[in-house]
């Protein structure tokens, strides 16, 4: 039994469609990763380098005149009502 020309370009055009697809799959793996390394470099790090030289979240440095770490609060109510308001 022999092969018609039609099925053998089938399967020529199948096997070329299915090595396209590796190279489509490499090509998108590294231009995702420029593209996302572009994005970090441009967005994300002078956002992070900003936010890190002008924050200070967990209050590390001293205010001045301040010569200790802790914190003044204003004292709470122990008494009965006010435990009972906290749910």
């Amino acid at each position: 039994m022999t092969r018609l020309g039609g099925d053998l370009m089938i399967d020529r055009v199948k096997r070329l469609w299915h090595w396209w697809k590796r190279v489509a799959e490499r090509i998108g793996n590294v231009q995702a990763r420029i593209l996302l390394t572009a994005f970090y470099c441009v967005a994300v790090l002078p956002v992070a380098l900003v936010l890190k030289l002008l924050a200070d979240p967990l209050a590390l440095t001293r205010g001045h005149g301040q010569t200790s770490w802790w914190l003044p609060r204003k004292p709470q109510a122990t008494d009965l009502d006010e435990g009972k308001r906290q749910s």
